[in-house]
C-alpha cells in the first residue's frame, strides 16, 4: 500500500510537475500539493490502522438535511402522474 503511495506521487513529480512550472500555474500546484498530502497522509493513516486523523463521512453527515431538503425540491414534479 505503502510503495502506490509513493509510486503515484513519484509519477506525478516526473510526468506533471515540469509542465506545470512551466507554465507557472502555482495555484494548481498548491491544490494537488494539498490533495496529494491529505490522500497520502489518509493512506498511511489506514495502513497503519489508525485514527488519529477524522472520519471524513462526519462531514458528509453534518451536511444530510441540505442534501435532504435538495431531494425533496427535486422531486416535486415526479410525483404528478397522469
Amino acid at each position: 500500500m505503502l510503495l502506490i503511495l509513493v509510486i503515484f506521487i513519484a509519477l506525478f513529480v516526473i510526468l506533471e510537475l515540469p509542465e506545470l512550472l512551466k507554465s507557472k500555474a502555482y495555484q494548481d500546484i498548491m491544490i494537488v500539493t494539498l490533495l496529494l498530502f491529505l490522500s497520502t497522509a489518509y493512506g498511511i493513516a489506514y495502513h497503519l490502522h489508525s485514527e488519529m486523523l477524522p472520519n471524513p463521512n462526519q462531514i458528509l453527515y453534518s451536511f444530510d438535511p441540505l442534501a435532504e431538503s435538495f431531494q425533496s425540491l427535486l422531486q416535486v414534479g415526479d410525483e404528478i402522474q397522469p
